[in-house]
Formats: C-alpha cells, sequence, structure tokens
C-alpha cells in the first residue's frame, strides 16, 4: 500500500535540446549551480538530423509552486545559450510537463498519452523516467513520506 500523507515535494527533470554537445553540457553545468546535483540523466535521444535531448534529474526535492520560477529561469538559459530547455516534474504516478500529464506509471511500466513527445517514448526515454520515479520513491521512504 503506497501513502503520499500530502507531500508536494516532487522530482525536478529538465530537457535540454542541443546540436551541439559543448554547449548541452555547459547548460548542465550551469542547471546544477542552480538546482544541485543531479542524480540521474539520460543518454543523449537522437531528435532531427543532428540535433539531440538529454533529460537530468535532480537529487533535491522540489515543491510544486517552484514550477514556474523554474521554467522562468530556463528559458533565460535558452536565450543564452541558444538552446531549448523544458522543466517538468515527475510524482509517484506521473510526469507532467507544463500543465499536462505525459505518461502516468501503471502495473510497473510506462503509460504515455498520445501528446508525449515521441522521443521520451523511446527506450531511453521509458527507462529515464522508470529509473528517476525508482529514486523518488526511495527519497519519500527515506522521509518516510511512501510506504511500500
Amino acid at each position: 500500500m503506497t501513502s503520499n500523507r500530502g507531500t508536494n515535494s516532487v522530482k525536478l527533470f529538465i530537457s535540454v535540446v542541443s546540436p551541439d554537445d559543448t554547449r548541452m553540457l555547459r547548460v548542465e553545468e550551469r542547471l546544477i549551480s542552480e538546482y544541485g546535483v543531479t542524480d540521474h540523466r539520460s543518454s543523449v535521444i537522437p531528435l532531427e538530423g543532428s540535433i539531440h535531448r538529454r533529460l537530468l534529474s535532480f537529487e533535491r526535492l522540489i515543491e510544486t509552486g517552484r514550477l514556474p520560477e523554474i521554467r522562468q529561469f530556463t528559458e533565460g538559459i535558452d536565450g543564452e545559450f541558444t538552446v531549448t530547455t523544458e522543466a517538468g516534474h515527475l510524482e509517484n504516478s506521473k510526469v507532467v510537463m507544463g500543465s499536462a500529464d505525459l505518461l502516468h506509471f501503471k502495473n510497473g511500466g510506462v503509460q504515455y498519452l498520445p501528446w508525449a513527445p515521441r522521443d521520451y517514448q523511446s527506450n531511453i526515454g521509458q527507462d529515464f523516467f522508470l529509473t528517476v520515479r525508482r529514486i523518488y520513491r526511495d527519497q519519500l521512504r527515506t522521509m518516510c513520506l511512501l510506504r511500500r
């Protein structure tokens, strides 16, 4: 049985899209300086041509109320580094980006909603979200906010 006991602490993840590996690494460094160390990062997910996406999750949990401020910060990074970043969060039962659910966790797997980006539905994307969910659930258990 699971219980969230009213927590609104969620797992922050940020997507970084760039054609340039060096630029992507500089953006990662900037995000780490702002939000702390990452506890998981995906392999590079190829998109179109030479454009790639990397997904990062951060060790420190955040309150859902911080998401607008985080999105504003990532918009500044977009202009500074000429990349595209998107901030989202993972909860025990779903992944949300903006105000839209992208996927739900069901029966130990992932159920994508029709509007979820295709690359999130790749094996790399699925592995990322399942791993981050496991890390998040372990964190909640450590905080006594989740039972088995």
